[in-house]
């Protein structure tokens, strides 16, 4: 396990990113955007999967557990680098998926 190299502080690597002026815009768009855009389809399928009254806080959940899921293996095998920011951004990209999902015209049909 290679904890050194992990970062279990909140919202560091994002401050990090934000504040540095030496890494290029496109990296830090690529990095941070990537997290969240690459759960928007978790978030959206998960809210199509799962129809109950509870289907919001269900797709957060399922979506940090997926993330956390990832983010473990990586912390475990040390392919990777564990990032409790990649948490935040994925569950966030969860969410957004989620909304997309809500304010499509497909969430009234699956609902009658």
């Amino acid at each position: 396990m290679t904890s050194r190299t992990a970062n279990f502080k909140p919202f560091s690597t994002i401050q990090l990113f934000s504040k540095s002026r030496r890494l290029r815009t496109e990296y830090k768009i690529d990095n941070l955007g990537g997290n969240v855009i690459g759960f928007i389809p978790i978030g959206f399928l998960l809210s199509i999967i799962i129809s109950s009254r509870s289907r919001n806080v269900l797709v957060v959940l399922g979506a940090f557990g997926v993330s956390l899921f990832f983010e473990i293996v990586q912390l475990l095998t040390g392919w990777g680098v564990f990032d409790v920011d990649d948490l935040i951004l994925n569950t966030f990209g969860g969410l957004l998926g989620l909304l997309i999902f809500q304010l499509s015209s497909i969430a009234p049909d699956l609902e009658k």
